[in-house]
């Protein structure tokens, strides 16, 4: 069989060896319960599909029934797949399929409507499947079926998974070339280590009669080009060093290793590190190994070669070295003239040398007389050949202040020359006058557009927006303007506009005023008979009644975690189930129905936790206002485990006889659906047990009979089972 290559196996090592290898699908995880329901998708490894594996399920889980995935057998437990898990989605176009058994067996798959043995080593059992085709837009996943015999039963398993193929066919040609049979493709490995992303390799096999050669294609896949470069000079080029040989094909440049039973080829591109490696997979004679164009031309046409190689010290220059870094320099150094004689600048040099990279190093200082930053001094600074240009102000008239102490005067040069000023003087000011149309306080602003001197409405209180818990309000309102009515307007529930006149020629108010529950909208005025001077929108809201709670549910005996609550409040905020030192906020616009003001609420909690135990709960409802009630604490029974039923019936002279074996220490009830009745509809079964059982009869008209059972439990768990029969 193949000798694997210690060269592409160091390489590998050294490239990925952060990485966590997850089998050929690159996909691992902890297996899931193959007697499980997987109902939550997690990350981008999984897709988000239900599994029906049972005949009876919780009526929460009702949307199970529209799957087409088949039943587990109850002997599931004899067989352990180990791969491909179920819920998975795999990055391949090839899958092996593996097994174990409890005792050993023969065992077969069936998959595709085509059912074949196993390779089967005692426990161990697998087999490889090909050509897989993408069906990640299916509405239907993958099925494979086992079915292992040990020589005294039968058992059976199933998986499910999908194949996402189009992340292949962005790096894979996955067709034959030439000579060469395209085997499969898949992704090996990922990871977020130094630039290193992920790990893709593809198969190609060439047969002849005495030798089996395998071409192997792979992609090492960086974030970006210069992660790329670091990593091979690292993990490649550092560490092979001398074994390398930079070969030339054609026009193109490839890094090669060979030994006796392989070749490696290599080559970068983007952010790609392209491999094509050929070896005997299985030999009995020794193989002249060479690298087929049959692959090399097809890969370079789809990812194109861009390696180039020089050596620094050899006295070219414009060429790249092994690393890929531009040769522009090699022992030398450079010096050239700089500067310049204009204005107050004298001409000097500077040079350049060579690194030990051959990369031109930073050009040195130059000694000529710099330009300067140009200054207001009559002079030629910045050397270019204009005075005081970068001062357009200068010589321009000015002014000084604004209002009444605005000045006129022309910029000059500032004592430092590195701005202008103006030699206006403003005159002082004087207090600000509200009525006279003078800009006193030379600020810029008159009269009552001096917010800061001239007040001509302000409202200290009411507060906009607010929510007042309490009906009566204090209105605190201030004006500088000359005495004048102070009001406030709104609309009644008639639409019809309501005055208020709160105090007449004055400058101020400040009295409580009543109002009812509810939403107000009020206009606040400074104004006479005839005009309106100033006016402000002012929105509040009353709600002087505290919340009431009616009723809680369940008020005693058991829960599985549901829970109701009943409550009035016009204006509620928020509303918290308490429940064993644990909260859980209720959504009210999703989880709460209001009919004739009063608003009922549902809300459930996973208790599985506290099955078979005691607990406490209580709501806890605050309004908008900040008033808050309390519910009654009521102690509880937790039981979140599904009744189990075994159910046997006969039929006998147009008449079922049911027999129903139960197992439930809180049982409740037993009702059924009859869906092929003309007008369905839920009818009941038992209501009380005997030592676990009930015995009932029901008389059916003839025909088939499609019955929906419900086994019921005193805290709400119900299991559904179906059962047909045919009078």
């Amino acid at each position: 069989m193949k000798k694997e290559s210690p060269v592409y196996l160091v390489l590998i090592a050294l490239i990925i060896f952060s990485i966590y290898f997850v089998s050929a699908q690159n996909f691992m995880a902890n297996n899931p319960n193959q007697n499980t329901i997987s109902k939550t998708a997690q990350s981008g490894n999984f897709y988000n599909y239900t599994k029906q594996v049972s005949p009876t399920v919780s009526p929460t889980d009702s949307h199970l029934a529209k799957s087409s995935m088949r039943a587990l057998s109850s002997d599931i437990n004899t067989i352990t797949i180990l791969w491909p898990v179920s819920g998975y989605y795999y990055i391949t176009d090839a899958l092996q399929l593996k097994i174990t058994t409890a005792n050993p067996s023969s065992c077969t798959y069936t998959f595709n409507g085509e059912t074949k043995n196993m390779i089967d080593n005692e426990t161990d059992h697998s087999y490889s499947i090909y050509r897989l085709t993408d069906n990640m837009a299916s509405d239907e996943p993958y099925t494979i079926d086992f079915s292992c015999n040990d020589g005294s039963q039968t058992t059976s398993a199933s998986t499910y998974f999908k194949i996402n193929t189009s992340e292949l066919d962005k790096y894979f040609i996955r067709s034959n070339l030439g000579n060469w049979n395209y085997n499969n493709s898949e992704r090996s490995g990922y990871i977020n280590k130094d630039g290193f992303i992920e790990f893709y390799r593809a198969y190609y096999d060439k047969i002849s009669d005495k030798n089996i050669i395998r071409n192997e294609v792979v992609f090492l896949i960086y974030d970006s080009k210069s992660s790329l470069e670091a990593g091979v000079k690292k993990n490649f080029l550092d560490y092979y060093n001398s074994s390398i040989s930079v070969q030339s094909i054609g026009d193109k440049n490839f890094y090669v290793i060979s030994d006796s039973d392989s070749k490696f080829i290599a080559w970068s591109s983007e952010n790609y590190f392209v491999t094509n490696w050929v070896y005997a997979y299985q030999n009995t004679t020794p193989v002249d190994l060479q690298i087929s164009n049959e692959i090399l031309n097809p890969y370079l046409s789809k990812y194109p070669n861009d390696l180039r190689y020089g050596v620094c010290g050899d006295g070219k220059v414009n060429v790249l070295n092994l690393n890929g870094t531009k040769e522009d320099c090699d022992k030398n150094s450079q010096m050239i003239s700089c500067g310049s004689n204009i204005g107050e600048c004298k001409i000097g040099k500077k040079t350049r040398k060579c690194k030990s990279d051959c990369t031109w190093d930073n050009w040195g200082i130059c000694n000529a007389t710099a330009p300067k930053t140009e200054t207001c001094d009559s002079k030629d600074n910045n050397c270019d050949g204009k005075t005081d240009e970068s001062f357009p102000l200068l010589n321009q008239t000015c002014y000084a202040g604004v209002g009444a102490c605005k000045q006129e005067g022309k910029y000059i040069c500032s004592f430092s020359g590195s701005n202008v000023t103006c030699n206006a003087i403003a005159k002082t000011s004087q207090k600000e006058n509200c009525n006279d149309g003078i800009d006193n306080d030379c600020d810029g602003k008159i009269d009552f557009n001096d917010t800061n001197d001239c007040t001509l409405l302000k409202i200290n209180s009411l507060i906009n927006g607010f929510n007042y818990s309490n009906k009566n309000i204090l209105f605190d309102i201030y004006s500088d303007f000359n005495p004048n009515d102070i009001t406030y307007s709104y609309m009644n529930n008639h639409g019809k506009t309501i005055i208020v006149k709160l105090c007449s020629k004055c400058n101020s108010y400040n009295k409580t005023k009543s109002f009812n529950d509810g939403f107000y909208n009020l206009t606040i005025m400074i104004s006479n008979k005839s005009q309106i001077f100033s006016k402000k929108q002012i929105s509040f809201l009353v709600d002087s009644t505290p919340p009431k709670i009616f009723e809680t549910l369940p008020k005693k005996g058991f829960t599985n975690g549901n829970f109701n609550i009943e409550f009035k409040e016009d204006n509620p905020k928020i509303l918290i189930l308490n429940y064993d030192k644990q909260k859980k906020s209720l959504n009210m616009s999703k989880e709460c129905i209001l009919e004739k003001g009063i608003r009922s609420c549902s809300i459930y909690v996973n208790l599985s936790i506290f099955n078979g135990k005691e607990m406490q709960y209580y709501f806890n409802l605050t309004d908008i206002t900040g008033k808050n009630v309390v519910s009654r604490p009521i102690n509880l029974t937790v039981d979140t485990t599904l009744p189990k039923v075994k159910i046997n019936w006969t039929i006998e002279q147009g008449k079922v006889n049911f027999i129903f074996n139960v197992t439930e220490v809180n049982f409740d009830k037993i009702n059924y659906i009859d869906s092929s009745a003309l007008k369905p509809k839920e009818m009941a079964l038992c209501s009380r047990l005997k030592n676990g059982i009930c015995e009932v009869s029901r008389r059916f008209n003839i025909g088939t009979h499609n019955l929906t059972i419900f086994t019921s439990d005193k805290s709400g768990n119900t299991l559904i089972s179906k059962i047909n029969f045919n009078f």
